[in-house]
Formats: C-alpha cells, structure tokens, sequence
C-alpha cells in the first residue's frame, strides 16, 4: 500500500496531508491542510470564500502502534461580509475548541473499559 494511501485512510477525510514527519522516537506529527472553496459563517449562515488569515493547531489523535500521532492543522479563517466578523473554518471529528478527535476520545473511553488501572490506560 502507497504511502499517502495508508495515511489517507486513517486521516479525517476532508483534510489533506501536506508533510509527514517523526519528532522523536514515541510521535509523528502530520502537517493536514483542509479543503474546501468556501465555508458558512457559524452567526449568520451566510458563505464566505474571503480569506481573512491563517491559525495552526496541534490536535492529538488515536495512537498507532504505540506512537502518539499529531495533527499540526493550517486552519483558514474567514471573514464573513454580512456580520463583517471572522471565523475559523470547523473540522469535522474534532469538536470547537478541543485539541483531541473524537476518535481519540473514543479510543480512550474503550482503555478505561477494558483495562484494569489507569496506569494500563495511560500505556
């Protein structure tokens, strides 16, 4: 399986992998970019397609193979003409203003399940 194949299907779908990289020997960090040409103020429901600026984020997602896995994301923020206020474009699967995916919150509930103490969940 093709590199980008392998990490486009463990990714959040609407979001495009720019660089991949390994920080230390536990964490990879995966640079994402989301695609879209426009998105709807969250005030007013009114489309915008002005780009306003640019935010990263450091989100963290479901571990593989015991490595932590980041997602460093170029949020846009767009300024909306009607309410004349800016907004950051929504991810799907990560909630406004968490830093985890709701897959890794997911994740985590199942180890509190299915282990014993919360050190094995910490593992």
């Amino acid at each position: 399986m093709p590199k980008c194949d392998f990490i486009h299907s463990f990714q959040l779908p609407e979001l495009k992998v720019l660089k991949s990289y390994r920080e230390s020997k536990n964490y990879f960090i995966f640079q994402v970019l989301k695609l879209s040409d426009f998105e709807v103020c969250p005030k007013c429901a009114t489309p915008s397609k002005t780009i306003y600026d640019h935010v990263y984020v450091r989100i963290k997602d479901t571990p593989i193979r015991d490595k932590q896995i980041f997602l460093k994301i170029k949020k846009r923020r767009f300024f909306c003409k009607s309410c004349r206020k800016p907004f950051t474009e929504p991810v799907g699967g990560i909630k406004k203003g968490f830093r985890t995916t709701d897959r890794f919150r997911r994740h985590i509930m199942w180890c509190a399940d299915n282990f014993a103490n919360l050190h094995d969940v910490e593992k």
